[in-house]
């Protein structure tokens, strides 16, 4: 197994379990690790990781994954996020090692509820976009791949700065919060995610999957939740995810997904909210 960007929030995850199970080839590109090797996705050398002819799957979670930095930097996030993981998806191929790809459902256009895997790509961001172009070459290359297309995701650890802990945070230092009413999510727990991605290769599962929680909630709604459960008592706001000064608008209102083909093929429950 190879993990590029092992110190990503999902990829220390992915790290720290299938490292129990086996030998794992973690990387890291600006913040050294122990036990992780140095390596730059937007001038990929698979031969810089040592002996890779016996691993089967390289999971790319290396990527400019923030909306507004993509659209800063287009070159740059182009560099990395496409002619990057488009040079390393190639070298896979080379070894016969599939490559497991984290989309986003950033790739749909955000004006249907709950796409599935069959719906029509349209997307609005260039991150979206960058997505879709490396979707698009997984799928017209003909070899096996694996595609988890994902929602939000969050973890629990306090500091993580992932949906949950950085809104509990946010919340608590500010009187008044706005949060926007209009856009939805299907969040999901980070290690549903490697779980879901275990069982995936555990059933030898190739294509796209959409992975995310059966549940939908506006920002609005967590931050209410958020709000009551841990008797915070601030005042919450609702407005536009559009009212918000990003550098890329407008945002797409419909964030989630429909999971229901990766739940009846592994045959898994995701943690709710509650």
């Amino acid at each position: 197994m190879i993990i590029i960007g092992a110190n990503s929030f999902i990829g220390k995850y992915l790290y720290e379990y299938f490292s129990k199970k086996e030998k794992v080839i973690g990387t890291y590109f600006s913040k050294p690790e122990e036990n992780l090797i140095h390596f730059d996705i937007s001038n990929p050398d698979l031969s810089k990781l040592g002996s890779v002819d016996k691993e089967k799957y390289c999971i790319v979670c290396s990527a400019i994954g923030r909306i507004d930095d993509c659209k800063k930097d287009e070159e740059k996030s182009r560099n990395i996020n496409v002619e990057g993981t488009k040079k390393l998806i190639k070298q896979l191929f080379s070894k016969n090692i599939i490559p497991v790809f984290l989309s986003s459902s950033y790739v749909f256009a955000g004006d249907k509820k709950n796409p599935d895997e069959k719906d029509e790509r349209n997307p609005r961001t260039v991150y979206g976009k960058q997505k879709k172009e490396i979707e698009d070459f997984l799928i017209n290359s003909k070899k096996k791949f694996l595609i988890l297309r994902l929602s939000k995701v969050y973890g629990l650890k306090k500091g993580d700065n992932s949906l949950l802990t950085g809104m509990i945070e946010q919340i608590s230092r500010n009187d008044k919060n706005k949060y926007a009413k209009d856009q939805v999510m299907s969040p999901i727990y980070v290690e549903d995610v490697v779980k879901a991605l275990n069982l995936a290769i555990e059933k030898n599962l190739t294509g796209i999957y959409n992975v995310s929680g059966e549940e939908q909630f506006s920002w609005y709604d967590l931050a209410e939740i958020i709000n009551n459960e841990f008797k915070l008592n601030k005042k919450i706001e609702a407005c536009s995810i559009n009212d918000f000064n990003f550098l890329e608008k407008p945002r797409p209102l419909n964030t989630g997904l429909n999971p229901g083909k990766i739940i009846i093929e592994i045959g898994i429950n995701f943690l709710t909210l509650e």
